[in-house]
């Protein structure tokens, strides 16, 4: 049954979420109403509007604006829709004070763009609304002049209302969206901004978002907007000190790659070097082809980030988890796999105001372990197979609500033989549940921007005989289980810039381990409180305080450079 702490928290936060039911307007203050567009009915204005949507917003916007670009399944929350009735009543001076200021995780644009090349872009976004009719003439204007910045992208395994938070991923048209930080939701194969394992907190200027990912394209391509080959990641390292011990920890540098190869086919791929243990560790995170068979669904196979629950697959990287650490029993040793090998298929579709995002999949699954130390754990991570068993997989998450701020997720794994080929544990049949949720809002009183997070896993393992190390027999009610909940308030619209670069986090864990199993032991527990300060829009310095059930009080300072 669901921990009735974690089942309280789904429960206070659907009703604290109902709020948004209200919304109709854009998070921009009253004022903005008032600012009047200089360039409105300038239809060569619109035209060079296009050129530069097309070149700053179709990669989270989509090319007609309906949020379904190939950067919306790896944001913490959806881009907006464009042609939707809810952006198009926005007065033309609420749009341009956004754009002009952010609405994590879009960025402000008030240093990349002109005042002149904002109106330009809202000009076009008056003819994305639906039956838009364009008009017989256009007015000769001098063309805009060439945009010289590279274009930034926000992106962000999720979740996640923050439904938030770490798996990326980047193509075509694709109608899913994934709310929350928090790696908040999204839908093609594991895109290269999903990757960032990956849902959203407002930006003020001239701070760009947290949970975006700027992709610095190389395209071989010489229209705008065309991108062969990017790569983007991150860089971390980690200072721990506690009683008795102080020492610099591992330092992790993770490229992404992601190559176009034509507008239905892309690879992405992520090698991770990190250090451990005086030793340098190389491994890859996963390398996924995607195919694009249309806007609802994607196919993709390869190794892949998990589709299993949410942290894991969206909210555990660095720039998006506002922790130095991850919650217990979802790191290693906890319950579900890192990365799959296999075939899937993901996407997603408009039900209404809702939205609605799935994934599905069969991959080698997990390999139970019978050594004495470790008999009923399993090795989540397999490349090969064991047996002719596999693990069949899925996720759905549903935005019920119009500004796509909560976004509740449902997870499940079953593999009906787990054991190696030919052994007694050969037919021992694993089967796995998760909730997870995401919501985010902005608390106008006190200019800030709050998420919560929160995660459920069970995993139920049938009965099997081990063999301690002296020969002797054991078994135990292996279904061990574990949640987490998390809630962060960043003040992203005070004026002070050191203020607003402020984040105030706090986390809850527990695990549910078997009594009678040897790697178990009963439950454990553990609670986080995290002081972070974001240096730009993808980097950040992490001031962690941990406290674990048997473990001693840490301390962990981190840095993280996205790039």
């Amino acid at each position: 049954m669901i921990n009735i702490k974690f089942f309280s928290f789904l429960i206070a936060v659907s009703f604290f979420s109902l709020n948004s039911f209200s919304q109709k307007k854009f998070p921009a203050p009253a004022s903005a109403d008032a600012i009047a567009n200089p360039l409105k009915g300038n239809t060569a204005a619109t035209t060079a509007g296009k050129i530069i949507y097309t070149q700053y917003c179709v990669t989270c916007h989509g090319t007609k604006g309906k949020g379904d670009g190939i950067a919306a399944p790896g944001l913490p929350k959806p881009p907006a829709d464009h042609s939707s009735d809810f952006v198009q009543k926005q007065t033309d001076g609420a749009i341009y004070w956004i754009v002009t200021n952010g609405n994590n995780p879009m960025p402000s644009y008030k240093t990349t763009l002109t005042s002149n090349q904002r109106w330009q872009v809202i000009n076009y976004i008056r003819t994305l609304a639906k039956g838009y009719k364009k008009p017989t003439t256009i007015a000769k204007v001098a063309e805009p002049k060439a945009i010289a910045k590279t274009p930034t992208v926000a992106v962000t395994k999720p979740v996640t209302p923050a439904p938030v938070e770490k798996q990326i991923k980047p193509v075509a048209d694709t109608t899913t969206v994934v709310a929350s930080e928090q790696k908040q939701i999204e839908p093609v194969a594991d895109t290269a901004i999903a990757s960032v394992k990956n849902k959203t907190e407002i930006a003020i200027e001239p701070l760009k978002t947290e949970d975006s990912i700027p992709v610095n394209p190389v395209s071989s391509s010489p229209a705008q907007g065309k991108n062969n080959f990017a790569i983007f990641g991150n860089a971390e390292m980690t200072f721990m000190s506690s009683k008795g011990s102080a020492e610099f920890g591992e330092v992790n540098f993770k490229p992404i790659f992601l190559w176009r190869i034509s507008d239905k086919l892309f690879v992405e791929a992520e090698p991770e070097f990190e250090t451990g243990e005086g030793t340098l560790n190389i491994g890859l995170e996963y390398a996924n082809m995607c195919f694009i068979v249309n806007k609802y669904i994607t196919l993709h196979a390869g190794r892949f980030l998990p589709k299993f629950g949410a942290y894991r697959g969206r909210m555990g990287e660095g720039f998006i988890n506002r922790f130095a650490t991850a919650p217990v029993g979802f790191g290693d040793g906890g319950i579900g796999a890192m990365n799959e090998v296999g075939f899937g298929a993901q996407g997603g579709f408009g039900a209404g105001d809702a939205k609605i995002n799935y994934e599905l999949y069969i991959s080698n699954g997990p390999i139970l372990l019978t050594d004495p130390e470790s008999a009923g754990q399993f090795e989540y991570e397999a490349y090969i197979g064991n047996n002719k068993s596999k693990a069949v997989g899925g996720r759905l998450g549903i935005l019920p609500l119009t500004n796509s701020s909560l976004e509740l997720g449902f997870s499940f794994q079953n593999k009906m033989k787990t054991g190696d080929a030919g052994t007694p544990y050969e037919n021992v049949g694993l089967h796995m549940q998760a909730i997870d949720l995401n919501y985010y809002s902005h608390i106008n009183p006190i200019k800030s921007d709050v998420r919560l997070i929160g995660e459920w896993k069970h995993q139920k393992v049938d009965n099997a005989t081990y063999y301690k190390e002296d020969s002797s027999t054991f078994t135990f009610n292996n279904s061990p289980s574990t949640y987490y909940v998390t809630g962060t308030i960043r003040p992203s619209h005070v004026h002070n810039t050191f203020v607003h670069n402020l984040e105030l986090a706090a986390r809850y864990s527990e695990f549910k381990r078997p009594v009678d199993a040897p790697w178990g032991g009963g439950d454990t527990h553990q609670f986080a409180i995290s002081l972070d300060y974001w240096l730009k829009w993808n980097s950040l310095v992490k001031f962690t305080y941990q406290t674990e059930k048997d473990e001693p009080k840490t301390f962990y300072a981190q840095v993280v450079f996205g790039f």
